[in-house]
C-alpha cells in the first residue's frame, strides 16, 4: 500500500533559521523510499539561505508572496507558481511581506541532503 498523510496530523517544527518552519509530510522517516515532500512556511521577513541538494527539487507556492533565488537570479513568487532547482543549483527563499509564505517542496529522494552556502 502507498502512504497517506493528513497534514493536519503533522506538527510543523521550527528550523534552524528564524521564522522558517518545516512540516515534513513524506520522507524516508515516514516510509517513503524515493520521494520527500514538505510544507515550508516563512514568516514575515524570514529567509531560507541559499543552499544546494544532490538531486533536483521542485516547489509549488501555496500562499503568500516572496522572492525565490535560483542560481544567480531572483524571481518574485506568488500562489500557483511552480519552480524547479536543478541538482546542485543554489536556491533559497525570502519573505519580504507582512504575511506568511507557504511553499510545497518535493524531492525525488526519500532523505534529501542539504548543503547551505557559507556567507
Amino acid at each position: 500500500m502507498g502512504l497517506i498523510v493528513d497534514a493536519k496530523q503533522v506538527q510543523p517544527a521550527p528550523g534552524r533559521f528564524k521564522g522558517v518552519i518545516g512540516q515534513p509530510l513524506m520522507s524516508a522517516n515516514s516510509g517513503s523510499v524515493s520521494v520527500a515532500m514538505s510544507v515550508l512556511t516563512l514568516e514575515p521577513d524570514a529567509v531560507l539561505p541559499l543552499h544546494t541538494h544532490v538531486a533536483e527539487e521542485s516547489f509549488f507556492v501555496l500562499e503568500g508572496q516572496g522572492v525565490a533565488t535560483v542560481g544567480a537570479t531572483e524571481h518574485a513568487i506568488r500562489p500557483q507558481m511552480a519552480l524547479l532547482a536543478s541538482a546542485g543549483e543554489t536556491h533559497g527563499f525570502a519573505n519580504r511581506s507582512d504575511k506568511p509564505l507557504r511553499i510545497l517542496c518535493m524531492h525525488p529522494v526519500g532523505q534529501p541532503q542539504t548543503k547551505f552556502l557559507d556567507r
